[in-house]
C-alpha cells in the first residue's frame, strides 16, 4: 500500500462508527470479490470467500453469547481461520486475542487468567497443550480448526468446519449496532466489561462430565 492509498482517516479523524472489519476486508471483498486474499496452503482464498467465513464466525460466535467487549481466545496458526476469526470477532464488537499457537501449558494459563476469554478458537494441534489448562475457565466454548477428527480427552468440542456452516454468511456491523441499542433500551444488562477492557487489536466447547 502506498502513502496516497492509504485509509481517509489516517489523515484526519476517525469515522464514527468505524469498524476494523468493514475496512480491511468488506470494502475489499465488495470491491473485488474474486482476488485474491490469502495464497499458500490448503488452497487459496479470495477476498469474497474470506468475508463470507469471517461473517460466519462472527455469527457463530454470537450464538455462542459472544457480545462487545468480550475476549475471543484465537490459537492459531496464520491460516484463512485464523483470519475469518479476528475479523468475525472484529466484526461482533469483541475483542480478538491471537496468542502463540506453538506456546506451552503454562503460557495457555497465563493467557487465559489474564484475558478472561469468553470463547476459544483454537488448532487441533495446540491442544495437547491447551486443553489440560482449559479447565482454568470451564465455562469458556472452545472451538477446534485444523484436524478435527482428534482426541479431545473427555472435552466435547466444536469441529470449526460444522460451526461455521451452521452460520449465516450474512452478517451487517448495522444490524448488530441496532441489536444492541434494541437490548439497551429494552432494559436489559448491558454486556459484560472487564476493568482492563481497552480497545486493542493483536472452533463452542463445554466441559463434559467426569465420573
Amino acid at each position: 500500500m502506498t502513502a496516497t492509498s492509504g485509509p481517509e482517516f489516517l489523515h484526519g479523524e476517525i469515522p464514527e462508527p468505524f469498524n476494523i472489519a468493514e475496512y480491511f476486508l468488506d470494502a475489499r471483498a465488495a470491491q473485488h470479490p474474486q482476488r485474491l486474499a490469502i495464497a499458500g496452503e490448503p488452497r487459496e482464498v479470495t477476498y469474497g470467500e474470506l468475508a463470507a467465513l469471517a461473517n460466519r464466525a462472527g455469527n457463530a460466535l454470537l450464538e455462542q453469547g459472544v457480545s462487545r467487549g468480550d475476549r475471543v481466545l484465537i490459537v492459531l496458526p496464520d491460516s484463512a481461520e485464523f483470519v475469518a476469526a479476528f475479523f468475525g470477532a472484529a466484526k461482533i464488537g469483541a475483542v480478538a486475542v491471537p496468542v502463540n499457537p506453538y506456546a506451552r501449558a503454562a503460557d495457555y494459563i497465563h493467557y487465559i487468567e489474564n484475558s478472561e476469554p469468553r470463547a476459544a478458537i483454537v488448532h487441533s494441534e495446540t491442544l495437547g497443550e491447551f486443553l489440560p489448562v482449559s479447565s482454568e475457565r470451564p465455562q469458556m466454548p472452545i472451538v477446534v480448526a485444523g484436524q478435527e477428527e482428534i482426541e479431545t480427552s473427555g472435552v466435547t468440542c466444536a469441529k470449526w468446519r460444522e460451526w461455521t456452516a451452521a452460520a449465516s454468511e450474512r452478517l451487517s456491523i448495522y444490524a448488530v449496532h441496532v441489536r444492541k441499542r434494541r437490548h439497551a433500551e429494552s432494559g436489559r444488562a448491558s454486556p459484560r466489561r472487564h476493568a482492563r477492557d481497552e480497545p486493542q487489536l493483536r472452533s463452542g466447547c463445554s466441559r463434559a462430565a467426569r465420573g
